[in-house]
Order: structure tokens, then sequence, then C-alpha cells
């Protein structure tokens, strides 16, 4: 009978750790927010089960988490100033993401056998699998012309398909001949499937940036393990490149190539860059009509109308209305006080590595913290990011996943 009782008591917490990965890293790409509402009640839960079992007394003030929450504070304070009713204040609930993070990683860091970076590469790997076969029926089954998710749009899909896809590297082991390895570059593979059936040209452009990122940290070890093998990984994701290029799937890469070079030109490539120009002056405008607390998240769409001389244009996109820019949306939101929760929010992680020399000892959690507000930046310059549940979330809990699975991962002093 105490057999039994130590192994569900081992069970219970372990059970809630799979739940909390597959919610955060498995199913986004199949049923969007619904999954990251389920990560963010899991995470409740999980806080009050370390409340109520007794260790709260280690409680940890993480620096990047304690930033974040930070960060979700700020923004607060500028949404209530600016409130005119409580259904105002209801768009911070989308920034909950933020918020919870830091309790979530006290319940991961008092687990007795806390989340590793294998397992998290492990959960991101299989995602991007389910999620190429969900794309693939998606289009050649149904038709669909751009991969949605069941509660996210194609370009949302396309951005966590980039994040999990390019997590799922943080697993790769030393062996170049190892299995596990071969299923983390194909789920790399997948994602940028993933990323040109969901048609999303914001998110292409972060690839080369995230990819950088993942070279910056693997190469120099890869380099001094063995010269030949470095060269035939650089020869492998070329050649994955170029057929992923040649194949060119819906004709995506085709098309950004032609937006690209309108770009370059110094001409705006179709409708939807005019009107995202438009948005961005009327952002501009909105900052400096109240440069330091801004309008508030529910004030988006009056502070644009406010100061254009033609605002039945954006009328298409009024419904659920961003600026499309992550900056252009906390300036106006929030002002000064929003451009300060945007750069904590951004600058958390890579300060946090800059203090932190255990922390930046580990190949795998300088990958993580890097890339992750590298591809956020990239992400947020054509396309409303944070503020989004399912991207801030997975922002804010991937970051405490990581970080949790650093801290198992350092060897007492």
């Amino acid at each position: 009978m105490v057999n039994r009782t130590r192994s569900l008591q081992s069970f219970w917490p372990q059970f809630g750790l799979a739940l909390l990965l597959a919610t955060t890293f498995l199913i986004p790409l199949l049923f969007g927010s619904i999954s990251i509402v389920l990560a963010l009640l899991l995470s409740l839960a999980a806080a009050i089960s370390f409340y109520f079992s007794g260790a709260r007394a280690r409680f940890t003030w993480q620096p990047t988490l304690a930033a974040l929450l930070c960060g979700f504070m700020l923004l607060g304070v500028a949404f209530a100033i600016n409130a005119d009713t409580p259904n105002d204040m209801s768009f911070l609930v989308s920034f909950l993401g933020l918020a919870l993070p830091i309790l979530l990683y006290q319940y991961l860091n008092n687990l007795p056998k806390p989340p590793s970076f294998f397992r998290i590469a492990v959960y991101c790997a299989l995602g991007c699998l389910l999620g190429l076969l969900f794309a693939h029926a998606q289009r050649y089954g149904l038709g669909i012309g751009r991969t949605v998710a069941v509660s996210a749009g194609p370009n949302a899909v396309a951005r966590v398909a980039a994040v999990l896809g390019f997590l799922a590297l943080v697993g790769v082991r030393p062996d170049l001949r190892s299995l596990s390895n071969l299923v983390f570059c194909a789920a790399w593979v997948a994602s940028l499937l993933i990323i040109i059936l969901a048609g999303s040209r914001g998110t292409l452009l972060a690839v080369p940036i995230m990819s950088l990122v993942a070279l910056a940290v693997a190469l120099p070890q890869l380099w001094r393990q063995s010269k030949r093998a470095t060269v035939t990984v650089l020869g492998v994701i070329v050649g994955v490149l170029l057929i992923i290029v040649y194949v060119d799937p819906n004709g995506f890469i085709t098309r950004f190539v032609q937006t690209m070079a309108e770009l370059a030109a110094g001409r705006l490539p179709g409708h939807s860059s005019e009107l995202r120009y438009e948005m961005l002056v009327g952002a501009w405008n909105g900052f400096w009509q109240s440069p330091l607390v801004g309008h508030g998240w529910a004030g988006h769409w009056e502070a644009l109308v406010s100061n254009h001389p033609t605002p039945e244009i954006f009328a298409p996109v009024k419904q659920y209305f961003s600026y499309h820019n992550d900056v252009a949306d906390f300036a106006v939101a929030g002002g000064i006080l929003g451009l300060m929760a945007y750069a904590i929010i951004i600058a958390a992680p890579i300060i946090n590595l800059a203090i932190d020399p255990k922390l930046r000892a580990n190949p795998r959690a300088v990958y993580g913290l890097v890339l992750l507000p590298a591809a956020y930046i990239v992400f947020g310059l054509t396309d409303f990011v944070f503020g989004f549940d399912l991207l801030t979330t997975l922002y804010g809990f991937s970051l405490a996943f990581l970080l949790a699975a650093a801290k198992a991962s350092q060897v007492p002093s």
C-alpha cells in the first residue's frame, strides 16, 4: 500500500508536466488558442499545487520571468488609466502568458524530475510533425489555400511552427548519428513546410535570423568536434533549402521573392502592404496624441480613425483591430509605459544571460534565450504577436520551460 501511494504521488506531478508540455508545444498547431487556454488553466492549477505542497518557501524570483511579470504590470497600469469601462481591461487577459510563467517555473523547478531540454525538444518535434500532417491534409485533402488551426489563422500558425521547429533543435546531441537528431532535424524541415503552406511572408523573414542564431551556437562546438561533420551539416541545410525552393509548394516562394523585389525597388507590393503603411502612419500620430500612457488596447481603433483623413479604408480590418506591428501596438496602447513594457519583455532573456555566468555556460540555454526574442522581434514587424494569447503565452511558457531545464541541468558546485 505504501509503495502504491508513493508511485501515485510521483505519477501525478509528471502527468501534470506532460499535460503542460503537450498543451504548450504538442497541439498548438492543431488547436491554436484552445490549446494555449488549456495551458494557462493548467499553469494556474500547477501554481495552486505548488502553494499547497509546502514548497512555497522555496519561491524563486527568476530574473527573466520576473521581468515578464513587470511588463505585464506596466501594461495593466496603462490599460487601467485609459479604461472607460470594465470591459476595456479584458484585453489584459491576452497577456496572462507574461504573468503566469513565473508561477509555472516554481512548479517545474520543484518537481522531483524537472523537464529537460531533450524532453522539451521531443514535444516540439512531435508538434511540428503532427502540424505538417494537419497542414498537408488541409491543402491537398480539403483544398484549403492557407494552413490554419482550429482556433488560429495562417499567420499565427506559421509563427508557432517556426518557434516549435527551431526549439526542437535544442535537443540535438553531439553524436551526429543519433536517431533523435534525425527526428529533430525532420521537425525543423516540417516547420519550414508549414510556414510555406500557411503562406506567411512575415514569418519567412524570421527564418534566416533564427537560423543564424542556431548556427552561431552550434557551429563552433561542431567545428571543434569534427570539421568534416560541420561541412556535411551545412551542405545538408543548403540542400534542403534548395529542394524546398525548387519544389515551391503553392508558389509561395515565388510570391515572396517578388514581394522582396518590390520592396527593394522602393514600392509597396500590393494593397495589404499599403494598408500596413497607412496603419503605421496612424500609429505614429496616435502615439503623439498621448505619449505617456497611450490610449489603452481598447483605444487602438479610435486612435487610428481620429487622426487619419480617410479612416474608411481601414473598415476591412476593424474587427479585432491591431496595427500589425508590435512596437506600434504597444506605443499606441501604452505610450512610453507600453514601449518600456515591450523593451523589458524582449530584452529580459538577453540581460539574464549577460548577468548569469552559469546560464551563459549552457549552450542550450543560450540558444533558446536568444532565439525567442530574436524571432519575436522579426515576427512583430509585420503582425501583432504580443497581445495574441497563443503567441504571447508560447513566448512566456517557452522561457519558463527552458529556464527550468537549465536550472535542472546545472551541476551543484
